[in-house]
């Protein structure tokens, strides 16, 4: 399945390098260039137990990216196809509002 995860803060982040580690092609999104940056890099903005491994294991085998880039995650998720895809919002207010917006 592809998934977008739309906000990679504490929420974001683990859903999705928890779906990437159960084999799901996951885009995690956020409009903070510096904090995709920094997760492509290998620093995560937050602890908690594991992440670290989960996220470096599903880089490597490029199961998990970060990217600024929306349009393109929604698109890639499949969003627009029902079946196998989904897009998770775990930012609130204007990823939301954009999100229906302009894909729903």
């Amino acid at each position: 399945m592809k998934i977008a995860v739309i906000g990679s803060g504490y929420v974001g982040l683990v859903a999705g390098a928890c779906f990437a580690d159960t084999g799901n092609d996951v885009a995690c999104v956020d409009i903070d260039e510096k904090k995709i940056e920094n997760l492509k890099n290998g620093i995560l903005p937050i602890y908690e137990p594991g992440l670290s491994d989960l996220i470096e294991r599903n880089t490597q085998s490029e199961r998990l990216k970060f990217t600024t880039n929306l349009k393109e995650s929604v698109e890639n998720s499949g969003w627009f196809s029902r079946f196998e895809s989904c897009t998770f919002c775990c930012q609130r207010n204007r990823a939301t509002y954009e999100l229906s917006k302009n894909h729903c």
